[in-house]
């Protein structure tokens, strides 16, 4: 008898013991793997990991779909990972519609990511970028400015660009120029298109040959031939 529920006990713990892992483990096996670029086997784990910790693998998730441009689950898996209370789903589930140029609910999303994270410099310059595209030239100028006042290099070219756009030089060389201070290389070339449609000739060639080499071949093709119009220009 002894013998019989020792066995039965034993059954009991070997059961347990083999059922599978916590979710908690998964997720970290799964993280691992993610981690390694190993997506089929991240894949795997991160889906038994279910909603642990606010759905964060879920999120995860949402990220391989998302690289594998499988956009579909993307959106399911950044969804199922808000509804668990994962916050960074948000931002990404908003970028995934800023790719698929669905700029409303792209604007949705990051105006509710904002709600949680107000300083977040990456959706206030992507929805500076939304509203630029939408030729919404005063609230792009908003959040650019706010996404600069929060620490953002990026958008001090995004806003030169704006008003380039517009033509109101004097603020585009302000920025392009204050742009370039920080290090943003794709401002220079920016401004050098900047003098040459304003016909300052002398100043566009300048800041064409400072960043001729870092081009690539069909913008530095454009630069050439700017160039070789402000040589019969005479300068």
């Amino acid at each position: 008898m002894l013998k019989t529920i020792i066995s039965a006990l034993l059954g009991i713990f070997l059961f347990i013991s083999c059922s599978g892992k916590s979710e908690r483990e998964n997720f970290e096996i799964g993280l691992k793997y993610y981690t390694e670029n190993d997506y089929i086997k991240a894949e795997k784990y991160l889906k038994k990991a279910g909603s642990f910790e606010n759905g964060i693998g879920l999120n995860y998730l949402g990220n391989i779909y998302l690289a594998k441009n499988e956009n579909k689950l993307a959106e399911k898996y950044y969804k199922s990972a808000i509804d668990s209370g994962n916050t960074t789903a948000i931002k990404n589930l908003a970028y995934l519609y800023t790719m698929q140029e669905k700029l409303e609910p792209a604007k949705k999303y990051y105006n509710m990511y904002l709600l949680v994270e107000p300083n977040d410099i990456v959706s206030k310059t992507n929805l500076g970028a939304i509203y630029f595209m939408e030729k919404n030239y005063q609230l792009s100028e908003k959040y650019y400015k706010e996404s600069i006042a929060d620490g953002s290099e990026t958008a001090l070219n995004d806003l030169a660009v704006l008003y380039h756009e517009q033509k109101i030089w004097d603020l585009a060389e302000k920025y392009y120029k204050l742009a370039i201070e920080a290090g943003n290389i794709e401002a220079i070339t920016n401004l050098g298109d900047c003098y040459f449609e304003q016909k300052k000739y002398r100043l566009a060639k300048e800041y064409y040959e400072m960043n001729l080499e870092n081009e690539n071949n069909n913008k530095k093709v454009e630069i050439l031939n700017n160039l070789e119009e402000i040589k019969k220009m005479g300068y």
